[in-house]
Order: structure tokens, then C-alpha cells, then sequence
């Protein structure tokens, strides 16, 4: 059986904080319709609340390319791909809490794995002394 987790915090109606095993997330909206941000892609989500209906696209964020991922945009490439400073708030809130959280992972899972080292140094030591 793997390990799960799964939490989500409430900061304003509507503006959510996802965070889980493999990263975090920011969710806006709410009942019948709700967009997903996160570092694999967006999300988003309208249905007719209490019918069960309701239709999701998801729109994958392509892998950067080691050249783009230090290059500069130029002005025509910035000019031809508009992003509105609320959206780039969003993703820049959200690449600040995927990597919080990330770093809060790793924490717990060598809080874990030191755990299981002193429980088996325990039992062990525990074997000897009889």
C-alpha cells in the first residue's frame, strides 16, 4: 500500500492552496466552475452542481527546453505570448508554495527515514541484551 496525502487550505472564497505527495497547486473559483494552476499544467473545470455532470480540460505545460530555461525573452516573443499580472501573481504564488512545500517533503521524509533507523537500531539492540 503507497503512502498518500492529500490537503487542501482555504485562503479566500474561492482561492484554494492544493498540496500533496508530489507538489502543491492553486485552485480559483468554486462549485460549478473552478481553474487549477499548478507546475504540470491548467485545469479547468464547469459543471452543473448536484447533477454530477460536468466537463474538464486540462491543458499540459510543455517542458522547457535547457536553452529556454535561461534565455531572456525578447521583446517580440514577450509581445506575442500575453500574460496578465494577475495569472503571473497566481503562478508565481504557486511556484513559491510547490517549492515550500517540496522542501517540507523532503524534511518529512528523512524525519521518516531516521525514525525507521533508530526503531531497527532499537529492536536490535533490544535482540542483544537477552
Amino acid at each position: 500500500m503507497g503512502f498518500r496525502f492529500r490537503r487542501s487550505i482555504r485562503l479566500l472564497p474561492g482561492l484554494r492552496i492544493n498540496l500533496g505527495k508530489k507538489g502543491a497547486s492553486v485552485s480559483l473559483g468554486g462549485r460549478g466552475a473552478t481553474v487549477n494552476l499548478s507546475s504540470k499544467g491548467t485545469r479547468t473545470t464547469v459543471g452543473l452542481p448536484g447533477t454530477g455532470l460536468s466537463y474538464t480540460h486540462y491543458e499540459r505545460r510543455p517542458p522547457a527546453a535547457p536553452d529556454e530555461a535561461v534565455a531572456v525573452p525578447s521583446e517580440s516573443s514577450a509581445a506575442s505570448v500575453p500574460v496578465g499580472p494577475f495569472r503571473a501573481c497566481l503562478q508565481l504564488i504557486g511556484a513559491l508554495v510547490s517549492f515550500v512545500w517540496t522542501i517540507f517533503l523532503l524534511v518529512l521524509r528523512v524525519a521518516f527515514l531516521v525514525f525507521v533507523a533508530a526503531l531497527v537500531i532499537a529492536v536490535i539492540l533490544s535482540l542483544f541484551r537477552h
